[in-house]
């Protein structure tokens, strides 16, 4: 290896010696080795995407495997690392590094010869470019997501920078460009070295935090002491000291307002959302840069405008499925008049429209290697920067237009003509209809605001009844509740659990008229057996320890005869559980419920659960802005649409 460096250098130093004005250009970095090295990285990581990726489960790798695999990157990485802090000691002519270089040279060997700048950068490309194959090869076996082990490295840049770093005079490495290079190798060898054991012992957040505070520290040292620092990694790490300066001002300003209106420091509104928090599986350049964009959308929604953009309601009811679990329903104008009219029925309102929003899963070309994840929080953060700085600058010409005078006529007319010019008369005609569609659009968005406005008019009234009505104490309604209770209507209804315990598994469900013909005497004569006679008992005697001792003995009838039927046949059973609709256990699932999304229902129990919650507004035992409970997971049912099974 130290012979394919060496021969390197000695071409470096030819193409050097031939034309330095062409070798020393960033021009010629697209057809140096370097480049070379970021086309052959795109093609292999592409090839491990698509050919490591196993279909199905994704592959168990054991710790020795792991280890195993990341061992070349680790070797090459520990290597160039070395080499990188041999060649870092060895400066003596850069003056703001010695203070802590001193430090360091007694732990460091020094080199038996010279160092060449070009062969250890050209170390340190090859290095990462063999940790960042690996680890694709083993994000790929294990399919893991994007999120949980983010791509941020940027390996063209890294290239880059290291060409011109290796050619450019006026770049010529020193002292601090070493450390900068050692910390990006750094990085990739540490985090090498955590996951090879899963989970790893410290978060990829954690460590790098640590690493980036050291070389931010580093930077602010070099540039308050000398003028030493390369320039081109001081843009990079000037925009993250803003970033973070401009978090800690936010939460500052939070902090500062929440004492002075509350009196107290409520830590959880303190800090960001939920979701704009950095994973802990995220580095920390990429957690700067999402807690930034947190920050921009914050200003943009209250500092320079506190006008919110007009709410819209859609032209139908329909469902968005996100794919981190998140289920919305949009209501409809008409819906949510009919929900103000006649209340909630959710087990009426079929859903027909379902819209699923997937999460883009594909290989990118080149993700890899240019740092996709990093890249687009960094578009992210850009972009909402860019959109602040528009709207200052939009409304401040606004402002600055209202006091210049009007412009001339032929001004004005200056794009009609050009319209004509290009388009003709098509043109004149396409932008008469648009400005009619635009004004209906218009007139029908503030129709609906007034509805919407109508609508929430109504609502304030009903919050109003509903606040007066539960300001009933507490103790009158425990005293009206025991005055309702019966006795015999307690007895009614352990007759009737009793029945419908009674029924087998697969016996259609208890109707009235069955039930009726069960509750007649002839029907106690039918047996000598078990369950006839308790039948019996239970309806000769409600008292309290005979209802217990039923209760019992049901359940340790219905346990028994569950283990028989998953001994006998337990995927059949599990199959057909799973299959009919838990209320009548007789027809298949065919109703699926939103927002929950359980599958539990068949169309018939759901016709009955929607003409019991008539029966309930009828008889004024609900409020008809109450909502049913889903059967299974008890969660508010607010529509359903249903399944057609083949």
């Amino acid at each position: 290896m130290s012979t394919i460096f060496k021969h390197s250098s000695v071409q470096d130093a030819q193409v050097n010696q031939s034309d330095p004005i062409l070798s020393e250009s960033p021009i010629h970095f697209f057809v140096s080795r370097y480049a070379i090295a970021m086309v052959v990285m795109v093609i292999i990581t592409n090839r491990i995407q698509h050919v490591c990726t196993p279909y199905g489960r994704p592959a168990q790798i054991s710790p020795k495997e792991r280890i195993l695999l990341r061992l070349p990157s680790i070797g090459m990485l520990s290597f160039a690392s070395f080499r990188l802090l041999q060649a870092m000691c060895a400066d003596t002519s850069t003056p703001s590094a010695q203070n802590w270089l001193q430090y360091l040279r007694p732990w460091i060997p020094a080199a038996p010869g010279h160092l060449e700048p070009s062969s250890l950068l050209w170390t340190a490309l090859l290095s990462a470019c063999v940790a960042q194959c690996v680890s694709t090869a083993v994000r790929s076996l294990e399919l893991t997501s994007s999120q949980e082990d983010p791509s941020t490295f940027n390996l063209v840049g890294f290239g880059f920078i290291l060409y011109l770093h290796a050619h450019a005079r006026q770049f010529t490495p020193n002292a601090h460009v070493y450390l900068i290079v050692i910390s990006r190798i750094v990085e990739l060898l540490g985090m090498n070295l955590l996951l090879c054991r899963k989970p790893p012992l410290i978060s990829r957040l954690t460590y790098t935090m640590l690493l980036n505070s050291i070389m931010t520290v580093h930077y602010l040292y070099t540039v308050y002491c000398s003028d030493e620092y390369p320039i081109i990694h001081s843009g990079g790490r000037l925009m993250e000291v803003c970033i973070v300066a401009m978090i800690a001002m936010t939460i500052g300003l939070h902090l500062l307002t929440m004492y002075f209106v509350d009196g107290r420091i409520d830590l959880h509104r303190l800090f960001f959302h939920r979701s704009t928090l950095p994973r802990p599986t995220d580095d920390f350049s990429l957690a700067v840069l999402k807690l930034g964009t947190a920050c921009l959308h914050a200003t943009k929604l209250t500092g320079f405008s506190c006008e919110f953009p007009t709410l819209e309601a859609p032209l139908r009811t329909y469902v968005e499925l996100y794919p981190d679990g998140r289920t919305i329903i949009e209501q409809s104008i008409e819906d949510l008049e009919e929900i103000e009219a006649k209340g909630r029925f959710p087990f009426e309102k079929e859903i027909k429209d379902v819209r699923v929003i997937l999460e883009h899963s594909g290989v990118e070309m080149g993700g890899v290697v240019r740092g996709a994840d990093g890249m687009r929080a960094m578009s992210n953060f850009f972009g909402t920067l860019f959109e602040i700085i528009w709207t200052v600058v939009r409304e401040a010409g606004l402002y600055v237009s209202r006091f210049l005078p009007t412009p001339p006529t032929f001004v004005q007319q200056l794009p009609r003509y050009v319209r004509l010019f290009w388009h003709g008369t098509n043109g004149e005609a396409e932008r008469t209809a648009r400005i009619a569609r635009e004004q209906l659009q218009k007139t029908q968005a503030l129709r609906m605001h007034q509805r919407l406005d109508h609508l929430r008019q109504q609502r304030s009234l009903h919050a109003a009844q509903e606040s007066e009505m539960n300001g009933l104490d507490p103790l009158e309604l425990v005293a009206l509740a025991e005055e309702a209770q019966n006795p015999e209507d307690a007895a009614s209804f352990h007759e009737t659990l009793i029945q419908h315990m009674l029924r087998s598994d697969t016996s259609p469900p208890l109707t009235r008229s069955a039930y009726k013909q069960l509750a007649e005497p002839s029907s106690l004569s039918l047996s000598d057996s078990g369950f006839s006679a308790l039948f019996a008992r239970s309806r000769l005697s409600y008292s309290k320890d005979s209802d217990q001792q039923t209760r019992l003995a049901l359940i340790q009838l219905l346990q028994e005869r569950r283990k028989a039927l998953r001994a006998n046949a337990p995927n059949e059973y599990d199959r057909e559980r799973l299959r009919l609709c838990v209320v009548c256990c007789s027809e298949e699932r065919t109703i699926i419920c939103w927002p929950c999304r359980c599958v539990a229902l068949c169309n018939t129990c759901r016709d009955t659960m929607a003409n019991k919650q008539h029966a309930l507004l009828a008889l004024q035992t609900a409020h008809r802005r109450s909502m049913p409970l889903c059967p299974t997971c008890r969660t508010p049912v607010a529509a359903y649409s249903r399944l057609f099974l083949p």
